[in-house]
């Protein structure tokens, strides 16, 4: 199944938004409400944030697929029970948020700092 979805979404979606955009398959409606609200607090966070990564603080951009692209980050990963709520969720660039994957914080800081990827300095 494919939804269309903005990758930056500046208001909270709502399930009327839904229906305007799949006003004929509710199923459709479904899914991009779940994601859109996904996308939505990634938004939130990346800006909270100032647009900064979490772990090295480089400069994080909209577009997708690219190592600085904004990313959900779970700082409490979800195969170790961690969840989607607000609580549990920052921003991070690609590339920290692959590299990490579900390493603890503190160990994944350790790597950050003594390879040299603090403020923006991704070698």
């Amino acid at each position: 199944m494919t939804v269309v979805v903005d990758y930056v979404i500046s208001s909270k979606p709502t399930w009327e938004a839904a229906l305007v955009h799949y006003p004929d398959d509710p199923t459709k409606a479904q899914y991009w409400h779940k994601i859109a609200t996904q996308v939505w607090i990634r938004t939130r966070a990346a800006e909270a944030q100032n647009w900064r990564c979490c772990w090295c603080g480089h400069k994080m951009c909209e577009e997708p697929g690219r190592r600085d692209s904004v990313t959900r980050e779970h700082v409490t990963p979800r195969s170790l029970g961690g969840n989607d709520g607000y609580g549990n969720i920052a921003a991070a660039c690609a590339r920290c948020n692959r590299k990490r994957g579900i390493l603890d914080i503190n160990v994944f800081m350790g790597m950050v700092q003594r390879n040299g990827w603090v403020q923006g300095k991704m070698v």
